[in-house]
């Protein structure tokens, strides 16, 4: 017999292509056998389903299924039957068990965004590369200690959260990522960047905050198109000295770091700059210059 969660699925369906499906029964009261099958059907383009405790293997017969969601449920395992949903264009996959991303991921091609966050996934596969036309990639709330090289290919990635892992080190592949606009990766173990960080043309936010971080590559220089840059909460006790800051930076948040040190051009008033808030901890208040703190204090940009 089928749980009541699943046949909540059996509704929901009917109710979509408008007409009932068919029942495997052998006990003539009506209900559903758990062999249920749901039929091919060519009309279903959305499907949102919560409280679940198996993937419903019966989701991949409809084969132009553009947007899937099955949320706040128990599900450990992703069949590898999915890969038949090859339209399949948002799938959303948080607040589940789930323990990986299946290997098949890489044969959804046409999709453009994935959220697998708030799960047990330890590790991303190598296949998650063969997305090209991924936007979206969450992976927040896990236990990923890794991002893997083939991140290289996800050409047409703008956003990547990927906070609250066990992440130690990025892959020097991420420096390809040159759609991406916004990264998030605080709350994890990084203690080093990545040269090819600064090939980050397009990124406007980047969130580092919570992590091992000890000092910087001269990279915020190279970080064309950043607006916001969140270093707090990490061991840095000194920048490298820096020849000019992106032009569109207007935050930088510093706080709770064992500074020692900072560029002439971030301690210095500079009015031509666009950067508007400087966050810093009032043990850091030395190591301004007394326009720079009259600016920021009168302004009321300054958080000591």
């Amino acid at each position: 017999m089928l749980h009541k969660e699943e046949k909540n699925i059996i509704k929901i369906l009917e109710k979509k292509i408008r007409k009932k499906i068919k029942r495997y029964t052998d006990d003539k009261q009506g209900d559903y056998d758990e062999n249920f099958v749901v039929e091919k059907n060519d009309s279903i383009y959305n499907l949102r389903i919560l409280n679940l405790k198996e993937f419903p293997d019966c989701i991949t017969e409809l084969p132009n299924l553009k947007k899937l969601s099955i949320l706040y449920s128990n599900i450990k395992v992703v069949p590898s039957s999915l890969k038949k949903l090859k339209k399949l264009e948002y799938l959303n996959l948080r607040l589940n068990e789930l323990i990986d991303i299946p290997n098949i991921i890489g044969d959804l091609v046409e999709l453009k965004f994935l959220n697998v966050e708030n799960n047990n996934i330890t590790i991303i596969p190598e296949q998650i590369g063969d997305l090209k036309s991924l936007k979206g990639l969450l992976i927040r709330s896990n236990n990923i200690k890794s991002i893997p090289p083939s991140v290289r290919n996800l050409k047409n990635l703008e956003s990547l959260f990927a906070s609250r892992n066990n992440i130690s080190s990025l892959p020097d592949s991420i420096g390809y990522l040159h759609k991406l606009k916004a990264l998030h990766l605080d709350h994890n173990e990084i203690g080093k960047l990545p040269d090819s960080f600064g090939n980050l043309k397009n990124v406007k936010i980047i969130n580092l905050s919570y992590n091992q971080l000890n000092n910087l590559p001269n990279l915020i220089e190279k970080l064309s198109s950043l607006e916001e840059l969140n270093l707090s909460r990490n061991n840095i006790s000194s920048f490298p000295e820096l020849n000019h800051l992106p032009k569109s930076l207007r935050s930088i948040d510093l706080t709770e770091n064992p500074l020692q040190s900072l560029p002439n051009i971030l301690t210095k008033y500079q009015p031509e700059s666009n950067l508007k808030k400087i966050y810093v901890d009032e043990v850091n208040n030395h190591l301004f210059s007394e326009d720079a703190r009259k600016y920021w204090v009168d302004n009321k940009n300054y958080r000591l």
